[in-house]
């Protein structure tokens, strides 16, 4: 219900909404900085090679799950509807 009150905002007020999408994009990039600088000052290495995989995966999984524009698909799944903008916050946060 939150998510499609948010939706007809901003189909009216499209400027403001991706003006707000790029401020949380920036916020979320900076929240990232400090938590990963956190983690070095508590001398907290995470493996970089085992990150990059998993994201470069999940990023191949996206893709090839993801549909299209061109297909109408009849099938909306939670999966489909939920979970992806969840998958695609943590990408965007690791990278």
């Amino acid at each position: 219900l939150m998510m499609k009150k948010i939706s007809f905002w901003a189909s009216g007020h499209v400027k403001t909404a991706r003006l707000l999408i790029v401020f949380i994009k920036f916020l979320l990039a900076v929240m990232a900085y400090y938590a990963g600088m956190a983690l070095y000052k508590n001398e907290i290495l995470l493996p970089s090679g085992e990150i990059y995989f998993f994201t470069f995966l999940v990023l191949l999984i996206i893709i090839a799950v993801y549909p299209g524009r061109k297909k109408q698909s009849f099938q909306k799944t939670w999966f489909t509807s939920n979970k992806k903008p969840v998958i695609l916050f943590y990408h965007s946060f690791l990278f």
